[in-house]
C-alpha cells in the first residue's frame, strides 16, 4: 500500500467511537506515528493483539479510554508508553520486548493484570489507581516514585508467556523463556505498605526514601545480598565479616566509606551513575529496622536475624550517637556478634575463664589455707578467729596442678552464680566477684546466640 493510501485509510478508519483491529500487523515507526497522529492519540476499543512492532514504538501521551487489547505483542526494539493513560484497561500483555519498555509516569486507572517480559522494564512513577498485579519475566525492573493507592502484587513468573500459548515470536526469546529472576532496582518514594514483591532479587534494590517500609509484603523466595565473604585487609589488619545478608545501601556506604580513606573495599561500589542519597549509617540503620519488623511478621527468622545484625552494625558505625553508646555496642558485638554469633560467644565464655583460672592461680589461691586461731578476750570469752589468705610463696611455685584445679573449680562455680567455697586472697575475691558477673552473662550470650542459630537453620 503506497503511502496517500495508507494515510486515506487511517483516515476512514479513525471514527470516534468505533472498534478497530490492529491484529498481527507488522508495524515500522512511520506507520505507527501515522496510525497515533490519525486518532490524535486517543483510542476507544483498539487491539494490537499480536502485533510486531520491529522498529522502536512511541506510544508517549496516548491516552485508552476504552480497553486495548495487548496481547502478545512483541517489539524487537525499545517500547516507550511513558506517560499513557490506560484508562479502564484490565488487562496489558502477555507483551514480549527484546530490550525495554517504559511504563514511565503511567496511569492505570482500573484493576489491572499485567504481563511483560522485557530485559529492562522501567515503572518509575506509575500511577496505579486500583489494585494490579505485575507478573515479570526479564532481568531487571525499576518502580522508583511508583504511586499505588490500592495494593499492588509484583512477582516474577514462573512460566513462559508467549511459549505457552504458542504464540512466540520469531527470532530468540531469551528474557521470555529462561528462567530468569528478574532484578528489583528501587522502590525508593513508594508506599511499601501497599507492594507486595515476590521472587525477586533485591540485591541492589534502593529502599531508602520508601514509605511504611515496615509494612511491605516480601514472598516467595527473594533475595538479597550478602557480606564480603573470607578474609580481607584494612592495611595490615585482617579482616574477616560475618556471612550474613545486606542491603544495596549498606554496600555503597562501607565502599564509599572505604574509598573516601584511600583503602580498597571489599564491598560492591555502586553500579550506576545515580546518586544514592541520605545512604549513611542512621538511614541504612532505619531501613535495617524497617525491613526486619517486616520480616518478623512474615516468620522469617533468618532474614529477620540478619536485618537485627545490621541495624546493630550501623548503630555501632554511626558518629553521631553517643560515645558511650557506641563503645557498649562494640563489645556485644566483640563477645557475642549481637547475641547472634554462637562461636565468637562460646570463645569469648571460654577466654574470660581462663584469664579468671589464670589469675587466681597466680594471685587468688594461697599456697595452704589459714588455720582457725582460738583466743581468749581476757572477759571469759573465747574468739574463734581465721586469719586473711596470704600468698607469699614464689610465682614459679603457684603453677601445679592441685592450684590449677583449685581455680578451675572456683571459675565454673562463678560460671552458674556460685561460691566456689574456696579460701581466697582479698585480690581472689575481687576476680571472682567480678567472674559471678562477667561469667553468667558470656553464658546467656552463649545460649541466646545458640538458639538463635537453631531457630535460623
Amino acid at each position: 500500500m503506497e503511502e496517500d493510501e495508507r494515510r486515506d485509510h487511517l483516515a476512514q478508519e479513525a471514527i470516534p467511537g468505533v472498534p478497530v483491529s490492529y491484529a498481527g500487523t507488522r508495524f515500522s515507526r512511520a506507520l505507527l506515528q501515522q496510525v497515533l497522529s490519525a486518532y490524535g492519540h486517543r483510542f476507544e476499543d483498539v487491539s494490537f493483539e499480536g502485533a510486531v512492532f520491529y522498529e522502536p514504538a512511541d506510544f508517549t501521551g496516548a491516552v485508552f479510554e476504552g480497553r486495548p487489547s495487548f496481547a502478545y505483542c512483541s517489539f524487537l526494539e525499545h517500547a516507550n508508553f511513558s506517560g499513557v493513560d490506560f484508562g479502564p484497561t484490565r488487562d496489558f500483555g502477555p507483551i514480549y520486548c527484546r530490550t525495554s519498555i517504559s511504563l514511565r509516569d503511567a496511569i492505570f486507572q482500573a484493576p489491572v493484570l499485567m504481563q511483560i517480559a522485557s530485559s529492562h522494564l522501567s515503572c518509575v512513577g506509575v500511577r496505579w489507581e486500583s489494585t494490579a498485579v505485575l507478573k515479570v519475566r526479564g532481568e531487571i525492573v525499576d518502580m522508583e516514585r511508583s504511586a499505588m493507592q490500592q495494593p499492588v502484587a509484583v512477582s516474577a513468573a514462573s512460566m513462559p508467556f508467549f511459549e505457552t500459548a504458542s504464540r512466540a515470536p520469531r527470532g530468540a526469546l531469551r528474557v521470555d523463556s529462561e528462567p530468569l529472576v528478574p532484578k528489583l532496582l528501587s522502590i525508593s518514594g513508594v508506599d511499601a505498605s501497599q507492594l507486595t514483591i515476590t521472587d525477586f532479587d533485591l540485591s541492589e534494590c534502593i529502599f531508602t526514601g520508601a514509605f511504611h517500609l515496615d509494612q511491605i509484603s516480601l514472598g516467595g523466595e527473594n533475595s538479597f545480598g550478602d557480606s564480603p565473604s573470607g578474609v580481607h585487609w584494612k592495611g595490615i589488619i585482617p579482616r574477616r565479616f560475618s556471612s550474613r545478608r545486606v542491603i544495596a545501601e549498606e554496600h555503597y556506604w562501607r565502599s564509599d566509606r572505604a574509598e573516601s580513606h584511600g583503602i580498597r573495599s571489599p564491598w560492591k561500589s555502586n553500579p550506576t551513575d545515580v546518586l544514592v542519597v541520605n545512604h549513611g549509617p542512621r538511614h541504612v540503620g532505619a531501613n535495617y529496622r524497617q525491613l526486619r519488623k517486616a520480616m518478623e511478621e512474615s516468620k522469617n527468622e533468618p532474614d529477620a536475624a540478619d536485618f537485627y545484625y545490621g541495624e546493630m552494625e550501623m548503630r555501632r558505625c554511626d558518629p553521631r550517637r553517643p560515645k558511650a553508646e557506641r563503645a557498649l555496642v562494640a563489645l556485644y558485638w566483640a563477645v557475642s556478634g549481637y547475641g547472634l554469633r554462637a562461636t565468637r560467644a562460646l570463645v569469648a565464655l571460654v577466654a574470660a575463664m581462663a584469664v579468671t583460672c589464670f589469675l587466681l592461680m597466680c594471685f587468688g589461691i594461697p599456697m595452704e589455707d589459714p588455720l582457725q586461731e582460738v583466743r581468749s578476750d581476757g572477759v571469759s570469752r573465747m574468739v574463734i578467729d581465721t586469719p586473711d589468705a596470704e600468698l607469699n610463696n614464689a610465682i614459679r611455685d603457684r603453677f601445679s596442678f592441685e592450684r590449677s584445679e583449685k581455680a578451675m573449680k572456683v571459675t565454673l562455680d562463678s560460671v552458674v552464680f556460685r561460691s566456689g567455697g574456696q579460701n581466697l586472697t582479698q585480690f581472689g575475691s575481687y576476680v571472682e566477684m567480678v567472674s559471678r558477673v562477667v561469667g553468667p552473662l558470656l553464658l546467656a550470650l552463649c545460649l541466646l546466640a545458640l538458639r538463635s542459630r537453631i531457630k535460623r537453620g
